[in-house]
């Protein structure tokens, strides 16, 4: 069973890796050609995020205004933890094509790392009024909402506790 496993995953990868000599050959023959997104997005799959980096980059110095690879840059920079990087690619991609569901996921998925939930719950919602299909985006902003407000309610609690604190301190000291 394990090898058989192993067999069909060393396959896969096989796979993956002739995906990419063949979207590099048709780039080779013309360096303006769109074959570079597929190229970038086959790194990607198979965790080469800087190459996705640096074949997109080439690409956005002739199509600068192209969403889908300002996306994958985003994609590829999330990857490597350069948020900063990941988000400045994605809040374009989704300036230029907000109905882009890659975009607006990931873009939801930064700002809640960096604790902006508001903006994420934004972003989420501006995303399903494109694609109200998107069951889990809804869940997920349903359990930002509730995270928020339970966030909210023990805030409120302990400075509830706090002030009490302080007037039977003040009331101790009078």
């Amino acid at each position: 069973m394990v090898s058989r496993f192993n067999h069909q995953r060393k396959n896969l990868q096989s796979q993956k890796e002739e995906e990419i000599l063949i979207y590099q050959h048709r780039l080779k023959t013309n360096s303006n050609s769109f074959a570079f997104l597929p190229l970038a997005k086959a790194y990607c799959r198979l965790n080469r995020f800087s190459e996705a980096i640096k074949i997109c980059s080439g690409a956005l110095a002739v199509h600068k205004d192209y969403p889908p690879a300002h996306v994958v840059m985003g994609q590829a920079y999330m990857s490597l933890g350069k948020l900063t990087k990941a988000l400045k690619h994605l809040e374009f991609a989704i300036k230029q094509a907000p109905n882009n569901l890659l975009a607006g996921r990931l873009l939801g998925q930064i700002y809640m790392k960096q604790g902006r939930l508001e903006k994420a719950i934004k972003i989420y919602q501006a995303t399903l009024n494109y694609h109200p299909e998107c069951t889990d985006l809804k869940g997920e902003v349903e359990q930002l909402r509730t995270g928020k407000r339970l966030k909210y309610r023990k805030i409120l609690l302990e400075l509830e506790r706090l002030l009490k604190n302080i007037k039977t301190y003040g009331a101790k000291a009078a």
